[in-house]
């Protein structure tokens, strides 16, 4: 069985317009402001299109967990002195 892909509404917008790029009926430049991205950005995103297929455009998304975290006990602390400063209203 092969894999399965979820794609954003984003992702799939990327696909129907690098479609309609390479079969050339729209150009690089009206892509881009289809996309609301840079030339640049927008040809990077064509060129992975071509070598990785709809692949090449999913979101490179890091494997590795946030840095920075907040610990139940500073959530507790902050809801806390929010609320006490509601209350002084």
């Amino acid at each position: 069985m092969g894999k399965i892909y979820i794609f954003t509404e984003e992702e799939l917008k990327r696909v129907e317009v690098m479609n309609s790029v390479i079969s050339g009926s729209l150009s690089l430049k009206q892509a881009q402001q289809l996309l609301e991205l840079s030339y640049r950005q927008t040809l990077s995103i064509k060129k992975r299109f071509l070598t990785e297929g709809f692949k090449g455009l999913l979101r490179r998304k890091t494997k590795r967990p946030v840095d920075v975290k907040i610990t139940q006990e500073l959530k507790e602390r902050i809801l806390n002195l929010r609320e006490s400063l509601l209350l002084g209203l």
